[in-house]
């Protein structure tokens, strides 16, 4: 994607929080977007901390084969959401260890895989994961 795309893709979501956008329809324009330019997006997720006593994050999920954006909550303090899911997933492993990416044929023989997550792609179908 070039630097022109990028900004024009940052001024639409710089646009859309102002306008007061709801922010389900804001992340699905971004992830069409990026499909538009070339980035082979099948799912995007974005999840942030939240201060209520009892839900520890809340999220957003972009599914490219359903157009369907949903929003979810995640019970618990967030030293639970942290212990119990964050640690084990693939993004926190690429922030620690510093990689930029990581690939992971979802074929049986690689059974088990190493984030319970991949497990879930490959019932959707996926055979081979790159992020970050």
């Amino acid at each position: 994607m070039n630097r022109a795309t990028k900004i024009e893709l940052m001024q639409a979501v710089i646009e859309h929080g102002l306008n007061g956008t709801p922010r389900t329809q804001v992340f699905a324009e971004f992830c069409k977007r990026l499909n538009a330019n070339g980035i082979a997006l099948k799912r995007g997720q974005i999840v942030q901390p939240d201060l209520h006593p009892m839900i520890a994050g809340r999220g957003i999920r972009w599914l490219r084969d359903e157009d369907e954006t949903g929003t979810q909550e995640f019970k618990g303090t967030s030293e639970e959401f942290e212990a119990k899911n964050w640690r084990r997933s693939p993004l926190y492993h690429l922030i620690k260890s510093k990689e930029m990416t990581l690939w992971q044929r979802l074929n049986e023989s690689n059974r088990p895989f190493k984030f319970s997550v991949f497990d879930e792609f490959r019932e959707q179908g996926d055979h081979r994961l790159f992020g970050r």
